[in-house]
């Protein structure tokens, strides 16, 4: 589901026909290096495309339609390499963030390299986070977008060009490494996913 392809009322139409949307392009733009994410410039048929695909996913999930997101890299993956590379840590937690903020009943997430789909499953320990349940849509915040849940949040900044400062509150999250996170630049087109600290969760009732 891409606006350069074609516009909005024939992927609607489209739609209609089909139980699950499996998008093989995910939000990596089918692990091409160049560029290797969706990006909120204009497309062929929209005016941003990385909000028209999520705000579709929304729309469609809301309607019933089951999601399936194949997030590929341009590099081979093997399991928790993010423990170790920057890179496909920073790709990961793009992928990720993006996934949380169009997670609903039935939504899957895969990340891996190119066409490794279909083969064993290349774990990364970020994947185990537990954000709980969402509470709400996502939203603009701060410049970015940002979807809450009962244990954290996933935030994506999906400019191509800037870089967005956000501020939290003190002492509530830290991010999947166990660093408390109070205000945090993020690049140009990147995720964060934060959990909440463990004190916060044992203050709650």
């Amino acid at each position: 589901i891409d606006c350069n392809y074609a516009p909005e009322g024939t992927w609607l139409l489209l739609l209609k026909h089909v139980d699950t949307i499996v998008d093989e392009e995910g939000y990596s733009n089918w692990g091409i290096r160049s560029p290797d994410t969706i990006p909120d410039t204009p497309g062929v048929f929209c005016a941003n495309q990385w909000l028209f695909k999520t705000d579709l996913y929304v729309r469609m999930q809301k309607a019933g339609k089951h999601l399936v997101l194949v997030n590929q890299q341009p590099y081979p993956t093997h399991a928790y390499m993010t423990d170790t590379d920057r890179q496909a840590r920073a790709d990961l937690e793009w992928a990720l963030a993006n996934y949380l903020l169009v997670k609903y009943a039935h939504t899957y997430f895969w990340f891996g390299g190119s066409q490794q789909f279909g083969h064993s499953i290349v774990e990364q320990r970020e994947e185990l986070a537990n954000l709980g349940r969402p509470v709400g849509d996502m939203r603009p915040y701060q410049f970015v977008y940002v979807r809450r849940f009962t244990r954290g949040m996933a935030l994506v900044n999906p400019s191509t060009v800037a870089p967005v400062t956000v501020a939290l509150k003190m002492g509530r999250y830290e991010d999947l490494y166990g660093q408390t996170v109070n205000r945090v630049t993020m690049p140009p087109h990147s995720g964060l996913v934060l959990v909440t600290t463990k004190s916060t969760q044992r203050s709650r009732p």
